[in-house]
């Protein structure tokens, strides 16, 4: 049966975080080259924000019933169907159907499964060719994925989160996997035959080696030497990596990479790295600038960072005190998120950008230090962040923090 409809949206926090975070991701997104999907999509920036403007601001579109009282919400495209979701939020095991309305399922699509807190379980049918963007992103007891043999291409994001998925079976069809795509899942397993991607000693690279897109491996952990270009969340979540090596040839990091990575005690640069450098467990860009991964303790950021990225602390439940160089501008989003140990900051007053959820779920944080006459401001900075600044005490600072000196430059 068919009939309009109010689409599902996302709980309240998730859906504007859904928002916030794709917003200040796509800003990200210009800061570097992002694999297939970046070229498909030049102006990804504008289309994702539509895309979650309208998951989440109820655009009517065509639903569907099935025998056991289902409804699902989708589109037809190309003469297919692109699905949509469900008319509520989907639990438990979901086998999504073949047909709908005698229109053959062929599209999975953008947050059509996003933030389904309670799925545990998905069948995709024969037919889909296409999962899309962060389609089942953020599902946490997402324990178990069967994806069909006619699957040529997943989109960026579309499992990042999925913590509860520790093996994934991809097709050998599969054609193009977006960056992202498998962000804190398990091991991904290809079928032989695969014609753009190879699996081996706990990587997911592309055919040519050059790019790895995700690692589910443990302990000490080399990156093979062909790879050129880490993608975006290939090592988040991996709570089981203790020390990485990164080699020479690495020219190109992406976003989130590390996030969750907090047990990683040693990071090391081969020499000879153009691009890259570590310093007391801290991953930086050679000319200091940016901070890219991390680690826990008590942090004292080098004098020439100016940029903490997208999820540098991410998840690293040992942080417990921060100090921000004098020259930091912005702090990305997700930085510091989820560090429930981090108890104290110091915040310069350059500092004129802090990203969405940059200090979310930090319940230990008590105490911002500034330099007098920066309160206000800051104040401002960190709601507009999404983050409740009533429970906190603001310290003044007599002038910039003190920071360690200038990294020494490398080879």
């Amino acid at each position: 049966m068919s009939l309009l409809f109010a689409p599902r949206t996302c709980p309240r926090e998730a859906g504007a975080e859904c928002r916030q975070k794709r917003r200040l991701r796509m800003e990200a997104a210009g800061e570097g080259p992002r694999g297939s999907d970046r070229a498909r999509m030049p102006h990804r920036r504008g289309v994702l924000l539509v895309l979650c403007f309208l998951a989440a601001h109820a655009a009517p579109g065509e639903a569907w019933t099935d025998a056991d009282n289902r409804t699902w919400r989708y589109w037809i495209s190309n003469g297919g169907v692109c699905l949509q979701g469900c008319g509520s939020p989907a639990e438990g095991e979901l086998d999504i159907p073949r047909e709908i309305n005698g229109y053959r399922v062929t599209e999975i699509g953008e947050l059509a499964f996003a933030w389904c807190t309670r799925l545990t379980g998905v069948t995709i049918p024969e037919g889909v060719t296409n999962i899309m963007e962060s389609a089942f992103e953020r599902c946490p007891r997402l324990a178990r994925v069967r994806l069909p043999a006619s699957l040529a291409r997943i989109g960026i994001w579309a499992f990042d989160g999925c913590a509860a998925l520790a093996r994934v079976e991809v097709p050998p069809q599969v054609a193009e996997i977006g960056e992202g795509a498998f962000g804190s899942c398990g091991e991904v397993v290809l079928a032989a035959g695969n014609p753009a991607y190879r699996a081996e000693s706990g990587f997911l690279l592309t055919k040519d080696g050059r790019a790895l897109l995700h690692c589910w491996g443990s302990g000490s952990v080399e990156i093979p030497e062909s790879v050129v270009r880490i993608g975006d969340c290939a090592f988040s979540g991996r709570k089981e990596v203790t020390r990485l090596t990164i080699p020479a040839q690495v020219a190109s990091i992406g976003e989130w990479v590390f996030s969750g990575c907090g047990e990683i005690r040693e990071i090391i640069v081969e020499d000879g790295n153009p691009a890259y450098m570590s310093r007391d467990g801290l991953l930086l860009t050679k000319d200091g600038r940016r901070l890219i991964r991390g680690r826990n303790g008590s942090v004292t950021v080098p004098r020439q960072v100016t940029l903490i990225g997208n999820g540098a602390f991410e998840g690293y439940g040992g942080l417990t005190d921060v100090t921000l160089a004098p020259q930091v501008v912005r702090i990305g989003v997700d930085a510091f998120r989820d560090c429930r140990a981090l108890a104290q900051v110091t915040i310069p007053a350059c500092v004129t950008n802090i990203g969405t959820d940059a200090f979310r779920d930090c319940p230990a944080l008590k105490t911002v230090c500034t330099e007098a006459g920066n309160m206000k401001r800051l104040k401002n900075l960190l709601v507009a962040s999404c983050f409740d600044v009533s429970g906190l005490t603001f310290v003044e600072t007599p002038g910039p923090a003190t920071a360690s000196p200038e990294p020494a430059p490398g080879p």
